[in-house]
């Protein structure tokens, strides 16, 4: 049967309207500090923020409200770019290329240590 009460409805929508703008802001927020992150190291982010968004579009449904389910598309990008590293490090090792690399001390928000990016 059809709830014709308005004032519930409206609560619903409400409530959902409130949860996709949690969400939006959630998403918003990981992929400008993913992009800002990538682009501060390498000095390019473009082919990072596609694969970011790629990961978000292969997944069943969006994360929820959780910075931890965010952080897994995150995660999903950075190994992108860690394959796409790799190759290019054995492609201009073969050619023998030279690449500079830069290492970063950065504070890791899971631990008290620094770690130490390559």
């Amino acid at each position: 049967m059809l709830d014709t009460d308005y004032g519930s409805w409206t609560t619903i929508l409400d409530d959902l309207n409130s949860v996709c703008c949690a969400l939006k802001t959630m998403a918003m927020l990981e992929f400008t500090t993913f992009t800002r992150a990538v682009t501060e190291i390498f000095g390019q982010a473009k082919p990072c923020a596609e694969d970011w968004l790629d990961e978000l579009a292969l997944r069943d449904g969006l994360p929820g409200r959780r910075t931890c389910e965010w952080r897994l598309v995150t995660v999903a990008a950075l190994a992108r770019l860690t394959i796409r590293m790799t190759v290019d490090l054995q492609h201009a090792s073969s050619t023998n290329i030279s690449i500079n690399t830069k290492v970063l001390t950065t504070p890791s928000s899971n631990c008290a240590a620094t770690t130490t990016v390559v």
